[in-house]
């Protein structure tokens, strides 16, 4: 089994979300009543610390991409930090980069 970790720190206006270990359907699958409450009720400001992540699949890329997805606040800002080469690259395949803020 592989390390795998969420962190959330709400703030009045702003949410920050550490990831940690691999980020894929086994995380998703432990974490989804955390990932459904917090996705329903996002602030104006998300930002994703992702300097721990080792690995993302699709299930983490689809969980970003529910944070970015701006039906019920459409001035939401995401901002993602720490990210790795290729976690990079996987944000760029599927054009996340576009929606997102990247930040060292």
């Amino acid at each position: 089994m592989h390390r795998m970790a969420i962190s959330i720190q709400r703030g009045k206006q702003t949410v920050h979300i550490k990831l940690a270990g691999d980020i894929d359907m086994e995380w998703r699958d432990q974490h989804q009543p955390e990932l459904d409450a917090l996705c329903a009720s996002l602030p104006q400001e998300v930002i994703f610390n992702l300097e721990d992540v080792t690995f993302m699949d699709s299930s983490g890329l689809g969980f970003i991409a529910r944070c970015v997805r701006r039906d019920d606040n459409p001035d939401r800002t995401v901002q993602i930090v720490g990210a790795t080469d290729i976690v990079r690259q996987a944000l760029n395949v599927v054009g996340l980069e576009r929606y997102v803020a990247l930040a060292d």
